[in-house]
């Protein structure tokens, strides 16, 4: 995730019903917001750093069955988005925007293309706690 600087992050809760098709997954896809957003919260600047130390810590993750109802979102100083990631506890999926990638476009992650726990597994398993812990601190359901 090669994210630019950032101004300030917002904290979402969205999609707060049981998983259907046909439903954006992500609070931010292709420049358009979930219309199922709940909740906002802007996060202060060190629980932000505690964020961007998690994405960087894990690179993102991929799952078969997604369906995040948590999310930061990071803006520039125009207020535009220019990064997020969305957090799913229920699969334990974390989801980066923009992805992280290494040489060729291969996107990194926490299973490798067979599905086997990867490089990024330990820290992964340590992030998820984490991400709720901010959100708890926010005031945000789980």
């Amino acid at each position: 995730m090669a994210l630019r600087p950032w101004s300030y992050v917002k904290a979402y809760t969205f999609n707060l019903f049981p998983a259907q098709d046909a439903v954006q997954l992500r609070i931010l896809e292709n420049g358009v917001w979930s219309k199922h957003v709940h909740s906002e919260v802007l996060v202060g600047h060190s629980q932000a750093l505690k964020v961007v130390e998690l994405v960087n810590s894990t690179r993102g993750s991929f799952s078969k069955y997604p369906f995040p109802r948590h999310a930061f979102v990071f803006f520039n100083g125009r207020d535009e988005p220019i990064g997020s990631v969305d957090v799913c506890f229920e699969c334990d999926d974390l989801f980066p925007w923009p992805d992280f990638t290494i040489g060729d476009g291969i996107k990194y992650g926490i299973y490798d293309e067979d599905g086997r726990k990867g490089e990024f597994w330990t820290e992964f398993e340590a992030a998820l706690p984490a991400y709720a812990s901010i959100f708890k601190e926010l005031g945000l359901p789980l």
